[in-house]
């Protein structure tokens, strides 16, 4: 009967089952070896002698042949407990514990299927953590790099898990593929302040609307009154007609459909203090700043689907492909050549919003990634890209 330490995770003992079971079936590292890579072992020790046991068995050790005598699976786990002395945190004592620790040694692919999903889950989650925390420390060049990274990483989880269980039997996950949900986290106080700015710059000069209509989106704007106020202004445009402060206060007031309790005061605040600067620097600052929150509202979405356990690896992957649609297209927004300067790009500093919000407390990004090794599969297809949610007509 195996030994079990009810002090350790279900991750740690899928993966001491594993070995285990390697250990005393020769074949099935073979069998698991041609999609399990040491790569996949959260413990590196755990990792190095699964490496050992995968050369053992490529130089043709009879243990791994039908047929094998008793001699020569004895000599199969002894003998890989023995070379592995050199293994820093590895001792013969530990590998007999692995032993032990096996339930049944002839379901070693099923113990290695446990181990790669969690280290599918486990990747995922990294790379949608160091996406989030990039955005929400406003790190605008690395969400570019970082989306594809994603994306990579990805579908070589796709291609490994699609090895792994080619003849097993999952559920279907197209269903069940998500779609951002919105988000709830407080939006930064600067964010807002430039928000109104923008809009005081083009009540300066309406002129430049048309030129940023089609790049500078109402549902860019975190702010709810500012959207309003924008929606009005593009409207106007569009229609050849003036733009002040009576006429965009009326034509927010208007808006179709009505928009329910729109603060007219709030509304004359920001339209009738034209400012000087420059339009298209503060659309880009807001274009920004929306390209970041919905990254990382998409990242901490991939990171608690994948962190579920209840929610399968085949549905994660569903999940990760759906939500990276639009982190793509979100990304594709951000030019990195352009990016803004350190220093003010406008004569005016940023009006502060009418109410402020809380601080969102975000944190910076960690260090240390994984280097993306796989190709992906000729055969994996991803979703149709979403198209850019349009203005609202009138």
């Amino acid at each position: 009967m195996a030994t079990v330490s009810t002090s350790a995770s279900p991750e740690l003992m899928a993966e001491q089952a594993l070995l285990g079971a390697l250990l005393l079936n020769a074949p099935a590292v073979e069998m698991v070896g041609s999609w399990l890579h040491p790569g996949h072992f959260y413990r590196p020790v755990h990792g190095e002698l699964f490496g050992l046991l995968l050369a053992r068995q490529r130089a043709g050790h009879p243990a791994t042949t039908p047929g094998a005598s008793a001699a020569d699976r004895t000599e199969w786990a002894m003998g890989t407990i023995d070379q592995a002395r050199s293994v820093r945190g590895f001792t013969p004592s530990y590998g007999h514990t692995l032993i032990a620790s096996c339930p049944h040694a002839a379901h070693a692919r099923a113990y290695a299927a446990l181990v790669l999903d969690s280290a599918v889950r486990r990747e995922v989650t990294e790379h949608a953590t160091r996406l989030a925390n990039s955005a929400a420390a406003g790190h605008h060049a690395d969400v570019v790099e970082l989306v594809p990274a994603l994306q990579r990483t990805v579908e070589r989880c796709f291609a490994v898990w699609s090895a792994a269980t080619a003849d097993v039997q999952t559920p279907a996950c197209a269903a069940t593929w998500t779609t951002p949900k919105p988000s709830t986290a407080p939006v930064a106080e600067q964010a807002l302040a430039e928000e109104a700015t923008l809009l005081g710059v083009l009540m300066a000069q309406p002129r430049a609307l048309p030129s940023l209509a089609g790049q500078l989106l109402p549902g860019d704007f975190a702010g709810p009154l500012h959207r309003v106020v924008y929606e009005a202004m593009v409207d106007l445009s569009e229609r050849a007609q003036p733009i002040d402060a009576l006429t965009v206060l009326w034509q927010a007031r208007a808006g179709s459909p009505p928009v329910p309790d729109v603060d007219l005061a709030q509304v004359w605040t920001l339209v009738s203090d034209p400012l000087p600067g420059d339009p298209g620097y503060w659309a880009e600052r807001v274009v920004i700043a929306s390209v970041l929150r919905t990254t990382q509202d998409c990242a901490e979405q991939l990171r608690a689907l994948a962190a579920a356990p209840g929610r399968p690896v085949s549905f994660v992957l569903g999940d990760a492909e759906r939500l990276l649609s639009h982190l793509r297209a979100a990304a594709d927004r951000i030019q990195v050549e352009r990016a803004v300067p350190p220093g003010p790009a406008a004569t005016s500093a940023p009006r502060r919003p009418a109410a402020a919000p809380a601080a969102d407390g975000r944190r910076a990004p960690p260090h240390g990634a994984k280097e993306d090794t796989h190709s992906p599969p000729a055969s994996h297809t991803r979703p149709a890209e979403p198209t850019a949610t349009g203005r609202r007509r009138r």
